[in-house]
């Protein structure tokens, strides 16, 4: 079925050669697992009563309920930090930098929904560039609203 559907969707066949991918070509996944080839918008994931996001029944740890949710993935946008495909970036993120990718949201430009990082947070500083080394629980925490633990 991959090979299929490699025939029109070129550009997401090509994403999963890059270096942190899904292993779809390696046959242990298949487009199917997250699209219904079957719905008119084919990009769509499988809808489901159960969950709202097909990339949580294989991240179920991502899941939650947790007491603090970050808002990325309350608004269940794994796409909002990730590429679903693949990615030249570790753990398939959109960015190769963390501190650019949250202050993508984490910033002072009005309308975005995120806070801005405290003003110790000099992210002139290799200390602060990545985010994940104290916000470790980014994808939700019930100890922490800031996701420390």
């Amino acid at each position: 079925a991959n090979l299929l559907c490699a025939d029109c969707h070129g550009l997401a066949a090509a994403e999963f050669k890059k270096p942190f991918h899904h292993p779809v070509l390696q046959g242990a996944m298949r487009c199917i697992d997250c699209h219904d080839a079957h719905l008119e918008d084919s990009f769509r994931a499988i809808p489901n009563t159960e969950r709202q996001n097909a990339c949580l029944d294989c991240h179920s740890e991502k899941r939650g309920p947790f007491v603090f949710e970050h808002l990325a993935v309350r608004a269940n946008s794994c796409q909002s930090c990730h590429q679903p495909h693949g990615s030249v970036h570790a753990r398939m993120l959109k960015r190769s930098q963390e501190h650019q990718l949250c202050l993508e949201c984490h910033s002072m430009t009005a309308g975005i929904a995120g806070s801005q990082p405290p003003a110790f947070h000099d992210i002139r500083s290799p200390r602060f560039r990545n985010c994940t080394i104290c916000h470790r629980e980014i994808h939700g925490s019930n100890a922490s609203p800031f996701f420390l633990q």
